[in-house]
Parts: structure tokens; C-alpha cells; sequence
């Protein structure tokens, strides 16, 4: 059963590659890039119990892209360092909340080393693990969210060249947002209402005014909310617009070529996408 999914050019060779978790079989799989838009044979690793969500960066600063899997099951997240043979190392595990849902990559303590934080969906927490420069991190802190933390982003939501986290809480139907500080890494947030229960954040400039905006796919009310960016850290009410049947992810892009961004919605339950 594939869950997440992540692109980027794992082998160096300018064709993109993905790699894909299969909750029911504790891995992912790895498949890598043709020329034609098609994939070769799949490479699979072994991960934690049920392996939920995917990313990758550079951890290790040797110009290959790393992955990050994130283990719903067993509270853990793997490590997968790339090496020079188009393969990956075995994975080394990390301990983090209870039931953690998703992640994001980012220097949040501003030392030119990535970090990760990760959200714990029973504990109503995030752990923020503190990268080494080296692929290897170390626990830092866990700071406390809404109930039910769910997907989760970072960017530079009050201009202060601080990283911001929004993370949107699935039984509160709120997004939080958690401001940077250079000396405590994260202080204070404010909680917005969102539709009901939101399952996935994405962030852009969605009125054109060098401002990032919030999109917010919420799966029970079948409808996504636009939260307006003020430039402070502070956003105005969400607008709703319906889409299809239970959104479970959304997608940004300019797709028309028309200078305006546009949003696609993934609808779990009818089979569709929305534009």
C-alpha cells in the first residue's frame, strides 16, 4: 500500500527519480529515471513499521540526495545516505514522538546544517532532531502543538529571516504557526481555524504580493482554505472553495503560464483531482 511519495534526482544523472513507501511492507522503493518518462526496475530498502511519509535533502553535504522515511508504526525515522554506487547505505534510526505523521527539512538553527522536524500525531508534539553536517543528527527538543499534528511545512512566514513551522491539526480543525527565534530555535505561536480536519499545508504567493499565503486541504469538509499572508507572521480569515471528495494532498504551481498561481487538489474518495 503506497503512501507517500517523493521525486529528485537521486543518481546524479539529470533524470528524475522517485521513491515510494509501502506501509504494508516496512519499505520503499526505489526507481530511478530514463530518459522517456519512464522508470527502471525498483531498488527496495527496508524500513520501520509502516512506513507513512518520504522526503530528501542533502544531509551529509556531498552533492547527493539523501531520504528521510518517516515510520508511523514504530515512532522512529530512517536515514537512507546516498553513496557514490546509485545505492544507499543502511539505514540508521532515530526515536521520535508517538505516531509520527510527516516531516520537514530546513537549517532551523541557522549553523548551515540541515535539521528535521517531525510531527507526532498522539503526542500532539514535534521533535526537532538537530543535524551534524554529517547525515547523522541528535535529539534536541519537542515542542507542543494543537491536538493531532498532522502535515507540516517551513518558510519565512513574518519576513524575519527566522524559519516559521505551519502545521495544520486535524482534530482541532486549526493550522498553528511557530514562530523562529535565533536563540530558542522556536517561541509562541498563533492558531488559525481552518475547514474540517485538515490533512495537508502548502504555502505560496497566491494574490501576487510577495506575501506567502497558506493552502489547506481539509479532508471532511471537501474544500480547501486560503489563508492571506499579512507579512508579519499573522494571516487573514481562510477563504473556502469546494473541491472534490476528501482532498488529501494539493499541489502548486503556475500552470497556465498566466503569472498566477494555481492549486490542484487530490480527491482520496472519488478518485480525482480538482483545479
Amino acid at each position: 500500500a503506497p503512501i507517500s511519495i517523493t521525486s529528485n534526482y537521486f543518481n546524479n544523472d539529470n533524470k528524475l527519480d522517485l521513491v515510494v513507501t509501502n506501509s504494508l511492507n516496512n519499505t520503499i522503493s526505489v526507481l530511478f529515471g530514463n530518459n522517456d518518462g519512464t522508470f527502471q526496475d525498483q531498488i527496495i530498502y527496508s524500513t520501520g513499521e509502516l512506513p507513512y511519509f518520504v522526503s530528501s535533502d542533502d544531509l551529509n553535504n556531498d552533492k547527493h540526495q539523501d531520504i528521510v522515511v518517516v515510520n508511523n508504526g514504530d515512532n522512529t525515522i530512517n536515514i537512507f545516505l546516498s553513496d557514490t554506487n546509485n545505492s544507499f547505505k543502511s539505514k540508521v534510526s532515530y526515536m521520535v514522538g508517538n505516531s509520527p505523521i510527516s516531516l520537514t527539512i530546513n537549517d532551523f538553527n541557522y549553523d548551515k546544517k540541515l535539521d528535521l522536524v517531525v510531527t507526532n500525531y498522539i503526542d500532539s508534539t514535534i521533535t526537532l532532531l538537530v543535524g551534524l553536517g554529517n547525515g547523522l543528527f541528535e535529539s534536541y527538543s519537542q515542542y507542543s502543538t494543537s491536538i493531532a499534528p498532522t502535515s507540516i511545512i517551513s518558510n519565512y512566514f513574518n519576513n524575519d529571516d527566522k524559519l516559521d513551522l505551519a502545521i495544520v491539526s486535524v482534530n482541532t480543525s486549526t493550522i498553528n504557526l511557530i514562530y523562529g527565534d535565533i536563540n530558542k530555535i522556536f517561541i509562541g505561536q498563533q492558531i488559525y481555524k481552518t475547514g474540517l480536519k485538515p490533512g495537508f499545508v502548502l504555502s505560496n504567493y497566491f494574490n501576487n504580493d510577495n506575501i506567502l499565503d497558506l493552502a489547506i486541504a481539509n479532508t471532511a469538509s471537501n474544500s480547501i482554505s486560503i489563508l492571506l499572508g499579512r507579512g508579519n507572521g499573522y494571516f487573514n480569515h481562510y477563504y473556502d472553495f469546494a473541491v472534490g471528495y476528501q482532498p488529501s494532498a494539493l499541489v502548486s504551481n503556475d500552470f497556465n503560464r498566466d503569472n498566477i498561481y494555481d492549486i490542484f487538489t487530490v480527491n482520496r474518495n472519488n478518485n480525482s483531482i480538482t483545479v
